[in-house]
């Protein structure tokens, strides 16, 4: 594992969950959809997002504890075969993700309107995530 991945691994910080994600736990702690819910593609997906979230949540500790435990007892981080074709795949998957932004934006670009409401949230800077 190269020097910058294992930094980006011990800094990173978990996120907070999305209210939406919350609330969808508090009500359904499985974050499994109900048979109502699995003909909705949508909620179906949201259910996944936040199923991964947080699974995502749990492991990640676990992957810096060990990151951490073998830097300081080899000197190094050792990765399979398998860590190296998962994260390539994660890439190409984020790329692609990125790729599809983009042509969105192309596609539908802010309105004059939307420009005027985000630069009226960038002045307002009273506050930061600290504050939470």
């Amino acid at each position: 594992m190269t020097k910058r991945e294992i930094r980006s691994i011990l800094a990173y910080e978990p996120a907070f969950a999305a209210s939406v994600y919350k609330a969808l736990k508090l009500r359904n702690p499985e974050l499994k959809p109900s048979p109502e819910e699995e003909t909705d593609e949508c909620m179906c997906s949201l259910y996944s997002d936040a199923r991964l979230f947080y699974e995502y949540g749990e492991k990640y500790p676990e992957m810096q504890e060990r990151v951490r435990r073998e830097l300081q007892t080899k000197g190094y981080v050792e990765v399979d075969d398998e860590w190296v074709q998962s994260r390539a795949e994660d890439q190409a998957l984020i790329d692609e993700t990125r790729k599809r932004i983009d042509e969105l934006f192309l596609e539908y670009p802010p309105t004059e309107d939307e420009d005027e409401d985000e630069d009226e949230d960038d002045s307002d800077s009273d506050y930061s995530h600290e504050d939470y």
